[in-house]
């Protein structure tokens, strides 16, 4: 930023476009913040999904245990139980992007 900052003069639009940029990086900062506050309770949530799975636990008493509705359940119960060996954050994207749940290059995904 510091380099971006340098290219502009001590003029008006100069100082315009300063605090354009600054003010860019600042939202940038803070919604990447956010997704990361999101992303972090969509991984705990399906780390206790994970263990009540292992564990037998029916969708309807995982979702009671946990207090959470069953429909912000079962797309991570269902993801888990279709495919055990990936790991949270995979399961995390097959949530956010379904078409992730395609291999990956060089991947093997046969169940």
């Amino acid at each position: 930023m510091e380099e971006i900052l340098s290219w502009a003069g001590d003029g008006e639009d100069d100082m315009a476009f300063k605090y354009n940029i600054i003010r860019a990086f600042e939202d940038e900062r803070a919604e990447g913040k956010e997704e990361g506050k999101e992303e972090g309770k969509n991984l705990k949530l399906i780390g206790q999904v994970r263990k009540k799975l292992s564990k037998n636990i029916s969708l309807e008493e995982t979702a009671d245990m946990l207090e959470e509705e069953m429909a912000a359940i079962a797309p991570i119960y269902d993801l888990l139980k279709s495919h055990p060996d990936w790991e949270d954050e995979r399961i995390c994207a097959g949530l956010v992007k379904p078409e992730s749940q395609a291999p990956e290059r060089g991947t093997d995904v046969s169940l």
